[in-house]
């Protein structure tokens, strides 16, 4: 055949399919007058087998210009940019496609990752979606839709993902630092809904003590009038309001008028005006400050949205406790969650059970097991204290807290005592043990006065 068409490109690759002599392809290449697409991309599949990865991609890039409806290539084309540490044209390349073929969910996974390396949290979670979407049984694309919701502060979502991420792996993947991550931004979250609470209610108070203060001054500032002159203000007063009621009544027949206009309008279009009508900025205002009734109702929906994101936090720090691959940490955060939900004795039990995880740990020997130990072992102390301080716990528990915290420093005085975190841990010990010495005071006072 090659002697009848010696130029024909597809039986030059064919001839390099069979004999796997790339200097075939090179031939269709050359004899094609450089148009032959397939003779690149073979060229770049014998480069992907040697692990050329810039020859590779050089040989895509050209098939790519010639030919660039191949969803294929272009993954590869990523890949290969991904081996030589080109980001931003591995994202142009998955970017195209996805563009191609938008149910490709390993293209959408890979843009993902490379989004949340990059910092961009909103694309990564755009991107995390579609993966999610497409490959709904992989526990890595939700380990990176967590990641994304994370970063750009869905924690509910976040929380999700997680939970996806330990159903789908049975338990053995245990994404701690998304835990942490999780844990971080419901405290995070709180504490900001605290400060706006706070400073909407300064501001209401601000606000009326300004609008007393001028109607003093207005009142203070009336002059004396005689009956003649009052009795002509208030007849002025009296058309004025007649006036304004006759304004009002025209400007409401008006307004039905343009709404019964408005309801021939089509759906699509009363729905796109009801959206507009509820964008930020145009609630009436008060003069002097912002709306009262826009600003409890955002408190209010902030509050709804931190309480659901705490309760998904909740259910994924659970199932990480219930997982095969749970630690210490997993008990900690769990600890930290149930003390931001006011749940005082379940704090206390959760990080009991990290400290207990630990003591296996080469802690008197080894600096971090020391440092995670004394960081556990001061937490736990906290909710004891914590535990009395709601009327929950008594001297037995401030015991407990104390004759732990005792062995632990005892165990590592001879590596670590004087050092910082050694120093730190006996400054928890004295805390205890003058709560403790308050507790038996007070019960012993109850005690006498009976």
């Amino acid at each position: 055949m090659l002697r009848v068409t010696p130029d024909d490109p597809k039986l030059w690759c064919a001839l390099g399919d069979v004999t796997g002599d790339t200097s075939h392809y090179e031939a269709a290449w050359a004899r094609s007058g450089r148009r032959s697409a397939r003779a690149q991309r073979s060229l770049a599949r014998a480069a992907l087998k040697r692990k050329d990865w810039g020859a590779a991609a050089g040989h895509f890039e050209l098939a790519l210009a010639l030919s660039p409806l191949y969803p294929d290539a272009w993954f590869s084309l990523g890949y290969c940019y991904l081996r030589t540490d080109r980001e931003a044209k591995a994202r142009q390349a998955f970017t195209k496609l996805t563009q191609l073929e938008p149910d490709h969910g390993e293209g959408w996974a890979n843009l993902a990752a490379l989004w949340l390396q990059a910092g961009q949290w909103q694309q990564a979670l755009s991107a995390s979606e579609q993966a999610v979407k497409h490959k709904r049984e992989s526990w890595q694309a939700w380990e990176n839709y967590a990641a994304a919701a994370l970063r750009a502060g869905a924690l509910t979502a976040a929380a999700r993902g997680v939970q996806q991420v330990l159903q789908l792996s049975e338990g053995r993947r245990l994404p701690a630092p998304l835990l942490a991550g999780l844990v971080d931004g419901i405290e995070g979250a709180r504490r900001a809904l605290e400060v706006r609470k706070a400073a909407a209610a300064a501001a209401a108070v601000a606000a009326g003590e300004e609008r007393g203060e001028g109607e003093r001054e207005a009142a203070d500032g009336r002059p004396q009038q005689n009956g003649q002159q009052q009795a002509e203000e208030q007849q002025q007063e009296q058309q004025e309001q007649q006036k304004q009621q006759q304004q009002q009544q025209q400007q409401e027949q008006q307004q039905q008028d343009e709404e019964g206009e408005e309801m021939e309008a089509p759906g699509e279009l009363l729905g796109l005006l009801r959206m507009a009508q509820a964008l930020p900025g145009d609630t009436p205002r008060r003069a002097g400050g912002p709306p009262a009734a826009a600003a409890a109702t955002s408190a209010e929906s902030d509050e709804r949205q931190l309480a659901q994101a705490a309760a998904a936090a909740g259910a994924a720090l659970k199932a990480a406790a219930n997982a095969p691959a749970c630690g210490p940490e997993v008990w900690g955060l769990l600890g930290r969650w149930y003390a931001l939900q006011g749940e005082a004795t379940s704090a206390k039990e959760a990080l009991l059970k990290q400290v207990r995880a630990l003591q296996g740990s080469p802690f008197a020997r080894e600096p971090a097991a020391f440092a995670e130990m004394a960081a556990a072992s001061a937490q736990m102390a906290d909710a004891y204290l914590a535990l009395v301080a709601v009327g929950q716990g008594g001297a037995r528990d401030l015991s407990a807290a104390r004759m732990h915290l005792r062995g632990v420093l005892r165990q590592a005085e001879e590596a670590f005592g004087g050092g910082e975190a050694h120093e730190k841990l006996q400054g928890k010990l004295r805390e205890v043990e003058a709560a403790e010495a308050e507790f038996k005071a007070k019960a012993a006072a109850a005690a006498g006065s009976s």
